[in-house]
């Protein structure tokens, strides 16, 4: 199996330095029009991370990321990068379109090597760019993008990545380390996002019945996306104060993942986890399993992590104050925050040491992207900067 172009331009037939402005007319045009195709496609609407994808790309959202994009300084020019290889997951189906879209939004020439599993959303989104990169006035940016899938030991792999300016790495931490391994130019920046996973903190103090529905469909949200494998989505539950009112809220989070077309399994892959759990004495109860399960923990979770298996599992584990988030390690990404005041997680991170941690939203907005992801400025990253000083004539 060779090369084979997916959308837009042939890789060969690309002209890696024919670059753009930074924020096109066109290219925002694009945006807006991928919006609007996204969000009105028929069959969008059974894809929840389409219309989520759909609603970022709208006109007044890349106008406010334009704005917070400026340097602020008149000596300080910000420039396309060159061309960009993007290696997208398997398992979160519209993540490579954001890191795409803030390369394109940078001017870059885009290279994008999508995976060789068959994903219906992925295939959506593939018509959708097809029947935009062929309308007159998106010439030009199809020229400058390529939507692409060949063998991870292809030639075209190596050949790509030594023409590279920067290269966008979305996978595991092996997947990371094999894509580092190939050859690229001495500059070439790379940008990887690896195994990571997420937490939320809950404060029951401030659970009552007048509230736990909304809490329970913002935790949902942030839950079900991509069968919870996205890196961002909670897969600890930190329980502050009174637990009066946490089965009721556990019921509520169950009784919306019914409706949930899991992977067949699904709920034998969390009994077993169970089992494991108390096996090794990393749990003290057998928790709740069902549409929505919750594994209470009562040691390290690091081990329990290795083994979750996603799909509405979450484990459990009782602090009393905020210091016992310093539990968390390098590796978590997003910490949701529901019941508890801002100024205090402030007060956390500037008196007590947190590894990782890069993110802090309030629950129901951890899948929501933004370019300052996993600690980077993609808009940074993904362009260049010329100074320009002034001086005596």
């Amino acid at each position: 199996m060779a090369l084979a172009v997916l959308a837009g331009q042939h890789p060969d037939q690309m002209d890696e330095y024919k670059l753009s402005r930074c924020f096109d007319p066109r290219r925002l045009a694009f945006c807006r029009d991928l919006s609007n195709s996204l969000l009105r496609h028929p069959k969008a609407r059974d894809h929840p991370e389409l219309v989520a994808l759909g609603f970022w790309l709208r006109e007044s959202h890349l106008r406010q990321l334009e704005q917070r994009s400026q340097t602020g300084s008149p000596s300080l020019v910000r420039r396309a990068l060159g061309l960009v290889l993007h290696f997208a997951p398997a398992n979160v189906d519209t993540l490579f379109v954001y890191s795409w879209v803030c390369s394109l939004l940078m001017g870059n020439s885009n290279v994008v090597r999508l995976s060789s599993q068959e994903s219906p959303v992925t295939a959506l989104l593939l018509d959708v760019l097809n029947d935009l990169f062929a309308q007159p006035e998106y010439r030009c940016v199809a020229e400058q993008n390529s939507f692409v899938n060949f063998p991870h030991d292809d030639p075209a792999a190596a050949s790509l990545s030594l023409r590279a300016n920067a290269r966008v790495i979305w996978g595991g931490d092996d997947a990371v380390q094999a894509i580092r391994r190939l050859p690229c130019g001495p500059r070439c920046r790379d940008i990887p996002f690896t195994d990571r996973y997420s937490a939320a903190v809950i404060n029951g103090d401030q659970l009552d019945a007048s509230n736990l529905q909304t809490l329970a469909e913002r935790l949902w949200r942030d839950i079900h996306s991509y069968s919870q494998m996205a890196c961002s989505s909670p897969r600890i539950l930190f329980w502050l104060g009174s637990t009066s009112h946490r089965e009721a809220l556990w019921s509520a989070v169950s009784a919306l993942a019914g409706s949930e077309a899991w992977e067949p399994g699904r709920l034998n892959e969390h009994l077993v986890v169970s089992q494991w759990l108390q096996a090794t004495g990393a749990s003290e109860a057998p928790g709740r399993l069902g549409h929505f399960s919750v594994l209470p923990l009562s040691g390290s979770y690091s081990e329990a992590l290795n083994h979750h298996p996603g799909q509405g599992l979450c484990y459990l584990s009782e602090i009393n104050d905020l210091t016992g988030l310093t539990l968390l390690d390098e590796r978590c990404q997003t910490l949701g925050y529901w019941g508890v005041e801002r100024q205090k997680l402030l007060n956390l991170l500037e008196s007590t040491p947190i590894s990782g941690l890069e993110r802090i939203v309030p629950i129901g907005s951890a899948l929501d992207f933004s370019p300052w992801w996993d600690g980077m400025d993609l808009f940074a990253h993904l362009s260049c900067f010329t100074v320009i000083q002034s001086g005596a004539i």
